[in-house]
C-alpha cells in the first residue's frame, strides 16, 4: 500500500517489517493505525507525505504489508542479484524474513525516493537484525553497523521498533535483552531516527506513527547532530561537553586565581610584605642570578 497526503514539504516514509509470525500483531495494528495517524499529523506537522508498506521476504494477511522489499525493488528495475537481503527459506528458522539490517541497506540504496524528499525508513522487528535470534554476536552487531553506514551515506533516517518476542522464545538473560535494545536504539540514533522499545507489549501505533511522521520532516544531518550526545552515551563514548556546561566551575577557578595573584602582588610587590620582594633590595647582579 502507498499513501500520500498533500502539503508543501515532501516526506517519504517506507515502513518495513520482519515477517516472522511473531510480528503479525504489529503488522495488523500498524495498518489499522495509519489513516488516523496521517490525519493527526496533517494538523500537527503537515507535509507532502508518501508512505509505503513492505515486508521482509514475506507478507501478512489482514494488513497493508502485501508486498515484499524484494518484489517492490525488482519491480522498479533493481537487479535482484544486487540486493543484500537473503531469499526466503535460505536461512534456518525464517532468518531471511528477519534480516532487518539488510533490508535497511537495500531500501536505502535502491528505493525510488522522490527528488528533494526527506528520506525515512521505519523498521520493525523483535529479534536480532541479522537472521533473527535473541542473542547478539559480532556478526549481528556488524550488520547493524553496516546498515548505519549505508543509511547515512544515502541520507536516510531510520526509525526503529523493537517488539515483544514470543513467550516461548524469550531473551535468555536480562543482559541479552538490554544488548538487543541497544542495537535498535543505536541504529535509530546514529541515523537521526526515533526509537520505540516495546519488549513488554504492543504500542499505540497511532501515536507511534504520528511521532514518526513528524520526526520525518527534520533533515537527517540536523537530527543526527541533535542525537549525537545521546548516541555517544549509549555506546560509552566520551564525546566531551560544551564549555558552557562548566561555566560556573571556570569562573570560580578564575576568581580563585585572581585572589592568589593579588596576594602575591601584596607580598612581593615594591615595598610589600616583610621588607618587600628580595629582588627590590638586592643589587642588579644578584637579581640576574635569579634570587627573586
Amino acid at each position: 500500500m502507498s499513501t500520500s497526503s498533500t502539503a508543501t514539504q515532501p516526506v517519504d516514509l517506507v515502513i518495513v517489517i520482519d515477517t516472522s509470525l511473531s510480528m503479525s500483531d504489529e503488522a495488523e495494528a500498524l495498518s489499522q493505525a495509519l489513516n488516523a495517524a496521517v490525519e493527526e499529523a496533517k494538523s500537527a506537522c503537515p507535509s507532502d507525505l508518501r508512505v509505503k508498506f513492505l515486508g521482509i521476504e514475506g507478507t501478512f494477511d489482514n494488513s497493508d504489508f502485501n508486498e515484499t522489499v524484494r518484489q517492490y525493488l525488482t519491480g522498479i528495475g533493481v537487479d535482484g542479484g544486487a540486493l543484500k537481503g537473503r531469499v526466503r527459506d535460505t536461512v534456518d528458522r525464517a532468518g531471511a524474513q528477519e534480516d532487518v539490517a539488510r533490508a535497511v541497506e537495500d531500501v536505502s540504496r535502491y528505493y525510488d525516493w522522490r527528488p528533494g524528499a526527506e528520506r525515512n525508513l521505519f523498521v520493525l522487528g523483535d529479534e536480532s537484525m541479522e537472521g533473527g535470534d535473541m542473542v547478539l554476536n559480532p556478526e549481528r552487531i556488524q550488520a547493524c553497523t553496516s546498515a548505519i553506514a549505508t543509511a547515512v551515506q544515502n541520507k536516510v533516517k531510520v526509525h526503529t521498533y523493537l517488539g515483544t518476542p514470543y513467550a516461548s522464545d524469550p531473551y535468555p538473560t536480562p543482559a541479552d535483552e538490554e544488548a538487543m535494545i541497544k542495537e535498535y536504539r543505536r541504529l535509530a540514533l546514529r541515523t537521526g531516527g526515533e526509537d520505540y522499545i516495546y519488549t513488554r507489549g504492543v504500542a499505540d501505533f497511532t501515536q507511534v506513527l504520528k511521532q514518526t511522521i513528524c520526526a520525518s520532516r527534520v533533515p537527517q544531518e540536523q537530527s543526527i547532530a541533535d542525537k549525537q550526545k545521546e548516541a555517544d552515551k549509549l555506546e560509552g563514548i566520551d564525546s566531551g561537553s560544551d564549555i558552557c556546561d562548566h561555566a560556573g566551575e571556570i569562573i570560580k577557578a578564575v576568581n580563585t586565581l585572581a585572589g592568589v595573584l593579588d596576594k602575591l602582588v601584596d607580598i612581593c610587590g615594591p615595598g610589600g610584605g616583610k621588607g618587600g620582594c628580595r629582588c627590590h633590595e638586592h643589587e642588579k647582579e644578584e637579581t640576574e642570578k635569579g634570587e627573586c
